[in-house]
């Protein structure tokens, strides 16, 4: 059950908001894909896409910045 506070300023009142994927931002937040479960059978087949995918994005020169654990 969601909790309601009437009197608490919505997210949009204090200026948070849900860009798209292509609006420009300051950089990329990843993780190394790295749980069994979230690619079933296939996780082997994920790392070299996702290199590239990495490698692209900073010929771009986007900024990449990521989580390890």
């Amino acid at each position: 059950m969601a909790v309601v506070f009437p009197d608490s300023p919505t997210p949009k009142e204090l200026g948070y908001y849900f860009p798209a994927e292509f609006a420009p931002h300051v950089a990329t937040w990843l993780s190394w894909p790295h749980k069994e479960a979230s690619w079933p059978g296939k996780i082997h087949t994920i790392y070299a896409p996702y290199a590239q995918f990495i490698k692209r994005a900073y010929q771009r020169r986007e900024s990449m910045h990521q989580r390890c654990r």
